[in-house]
């Protein structure tokens, strides 16, 4: 238990209770303290940066576990201001920079986000939390979960997060996949959904209907119910980071229309053949992004062959042939097919693969593949 946490948690609802405060003074009195008591040392500015310079603006605070690389951006609001207040541009720049985290506060709600989520920004929200309202050791316990020092350091924090983040997600999607799996039974009921109302009737009015009548019944109730898209993945326009629309790619420096691609505007790397350069682009993502493989493999749509998969078989079902010669890996058990037009396939899946984890296909990563 940190009881230096929990009285500073405590004293922070007593000043904000107390009267109203100013941005500044948030930032000085209870954001501070409540870093302090999760371990960072707010007095050493290269662990807590204050006014930390990205593009034309400033993050209040990049916080810093290591020497090397910013693990949060830390944005302070006015008293009140913090509340489904997204900052736009927070996101945007940690996008760009690889922040894994973004914190927005006005010290009384505490907005914990993965900038590398899909949706919109409230899809992105890993947790809301109302220190004021929230029981002592629940607002404690999600403090420590996202912003303690040594579990930050460690990336703990990190690989938890992306795990909650991903099974919330899973289970939104199962969710909005009920209306649509519910109509899909309703056209075509099978056996036990027709049998579970014959009973039912029967039990109730003791006639069995015969299960024509049951069946018709069922499928006339399917047009009343509005369909909704099947979500096996998330739509594009949710994939797609709001930041700037989806730009074509771009050829090659000068012009050339060189088989490469490259991150950003880093240097261009070439390669033989298209297959070469899609498989470099999809090992660099599962490389960037814990989150990728996952989200990836779920983008898929349409057809019985996976984009990514840890068997040969899902790759290219019934396709012994392809399953030897059109199969590449990628780390960590994962493989990816290469058997596709690289003319329309492989930007398809380069594109909801950059989207997969807030890219943009065309900007942040250019690609030519024939």
């Amino acid at each position: 238990m940190n009881t230096a946490l929990e009285s500073a948690v405590v004293k922070a609802r007593e000043r904000l209770l107390s009267g109203a405060l100013g941005e500044a003074q948030v930032s000085q009195g209870p954001v501070r303290s409540i870093l302090h008591a999760l371990g960072w040392d707010t007095f050493d500015v290269d662990r807590v940066v204050p006014e930390h310079a990205v593009g034309p603006r400033r993050v209040d605070y990049a916080l810093k576990a290591t020497s090397t690389t910013i693990d949060v951006f830390l944005e302070i609001k006015a008293p009140g201001k913090a509340d489904d207040a997204a900052d736009l541009q927070l996101f945007e720049y940690a996008f760009h920079q690889g922040v894994p985290f973004a914190v927005l506060t006005d010290g009384r709600v505490w907005n914990f986000y993965l900038p590398s989520g899909q949706g919109n920004y409230n899809d992105r929200r890993l947790f809301k939390l109302h220190i004021v309202e929230r029981e002592l050791a629940e607002a404690c316990d999600r403090l420590t979960r996202y912003l303690c020092f040594d579990r930050v350091k460690k990336g703990v924090s990190r690989t938890e997060a992306i795990q909650e983040y991903n099974d919330r997600f899973q289970q939104n999607q199962a969710k909005e996949l009920i209306p649509s799996v519910w109509q899909a039974l309703l056209l075509e009921p099978d056996d036990l959904l027709c049998d579970a109302l014959i009973e039912a009737v029967e039990s109730t009015g003791g006639q069995r209907p015969p299960r024509e009548d049951v069946i018709a019944f069922l499928r006339g109730l399917a047009p009343a119910i509005q369909t909704t898209k099947t979500l096996s993945s998330p739509s594009r326009s949710n994939l797609v980071t709001p930041i700037a629309a989806t730009m074509p790619a771009r050829s090659a420096p000068n012009g050339n229309q060189s088989v490469g691609f490259r991150i950003a505007n880093g240097q261009w790397q070439s390669f033989s053949n298209g297959k070469q350069c899609y498989v470099a682009i999809i090992r660099h993502l599962f490389n960037s992004y814990p989150e990728f493989p996952l989200r990836f493999q779920s983008a898929k749509t349409r057809g019985k062959r996976a984009w990514i998969a840890k068997s040969k078989e899902a790759l290219f079902p019934g396709r012994p042939d392809f399953q030897e010669s059109e199969v590449t890996q990628i780390g960590g058990g994962w493989l990816v097919g290469t058997q596709m037009s690289a003319q329309v396939e492989m930007p398809k899946r380069v594109e909801a693969g950059c989207a997969c984890v807030g890219l943009v296909f065309g900007r942040d990563i250019e690609a030519v593949f024939l």
